[in-house]
């Protein structure tokens, strides 16, 4: 799985922010990311922090540093 999907998938079974050490820290214990660089937090990290630049991002940076959650999606029109 690549590190965007990995992370998508422990922030949802988490629910909170989390920092992108943990997250990578969990996504290699359940076996859902599998890399054979030498700083894959680094990775992580990165990929994250860029990909929340894009508009249509599903990540968002958390309040503390480091830490990242999903977004979530604003209700418009009769939801709202």
């Amino acid at each position: 799985m690549q590190f965007k999907d990995a992370a998508y998938e422990i922030l949802k079974e988490e629910g909170k922010p989390l920092h992108y050490t943990t997250i990578t820290d969990l996504a290699m214990q359940k076996g859902i990311l599998e890399t054979s660089g030498i700083t894959p937090h680094a990775s992580m990290g990165a990929l994250l922090y860029t990909d929340t630049l894009n508009e249509n991002s599903r990540f968002r940076r958390g309040d503390q540093k480091g830490t990242f959650a999903l977004k979530t999606s604003a209700h418009t029109g009769i939801d709202q």
